[in-house]
């Protein structure tokens, strides 16, 4: 387990070009499903 100081890791969402966390399910800004 990586330790909680280290910042997750972002990517962006395909849809909307919102930033949300690589380990999202859906999109929190447009809520398109993420792979």
């Amino acid at each position: 387990m990586e330790p909680k100081s280290v910042k997750h890791e972002e990517n962006f969402c395909p849809n909307c070009g919102v930033q949300r966390e690589l380990s999202a399910e859906f999109c929190p800004n447009c809520r398109s499903k993420l792979s």
